[in-house]
């Protein structure tokens, strides 16, 4: 309802009717607009939909990002070339826990399997020899695997399944608990709590 300033002016001039404009003035005054700050736009899950206020008909726009613009990553697969495909697909399946999600032949023969382990994904590959075998491997790096896990049960498991630990699980200082285990081809694989 919207009434002319004149009208306005000639309510107001009686006491009874001062509460009865002040209450027309906030009903008919438009609502404040929430304009979210650049870190709010930045890190809400759709922008263009539910940060929105209801009259605008355009998104906020996201804060500029700084070029050349970083690799955002989504996930990380692993490829390994093993010594023994068949040995390293039971231990990364019995000792670890894995899932084999697809094996792959060729001439008749096993050349990879892929595993998985929620959203943690491994090729195994088998080695061909080309390189000679008694090359080494997995030697200047490891890989973590972050799980919600109760990670001393997990340890357990990989002990009675007849894995060895490199490291019993302890917690760290910067807030995770976690072990370390090392696969038959010399593989290093951290497996840790979140923060």
């Amino acid at each position: 309802m919207q009434i002319p300033y004149r009208g306005l002016r000639k309510l107001a001039r009686s006491q009874e009717s001062t509460s009865f404009v002040v209450g027309i003035a906030l009903q008919t005054r438009p609502p404040e607009e929430h304009h979210p700050s650049p870190a709010e736009a930045y890190h809400h899950p759709n922008p263009s939909r539910e940060a929105m206020s209801p009259d605008s008909k355009t998104p906020p726009k996201a804060p500029e990002r700084a070029q050349p613009e970083s690799l955002r990553g989504r996930s990380l697969s692993l490829s390994l070339t093993v010594k023994d495909l068949r040995m390293s697909t039971a231990w990364y399946r019995d000792v670890i826990g894995f899932t084999v999600e697809r094996e792959y032949e060729r001439d008749g023969a096993l050349r990879a399997v892929a595993l998985k382990a929620g959203t943690v994904s491994i090729l195994l590959n088998q080695d061909n020899g080309a390189k000679g075998w008694d090359r080494v491997k997995g030697e200047g790096f490891s890989f973590q695997i972050t799980t919600v896990q109760d990670i001393d049960a997990l340890a357990d498991r990989v002990r009675t399944s007849g894995g060895r630990l490199a490291s019993e699980p302890a917690d760290m200082p910067w807030g995770v608990r976690m072990f370390r285990v090392q696969d038959p081809d010399g593989f290093k694989l951290t497996i840790s709590s979140e923060k």
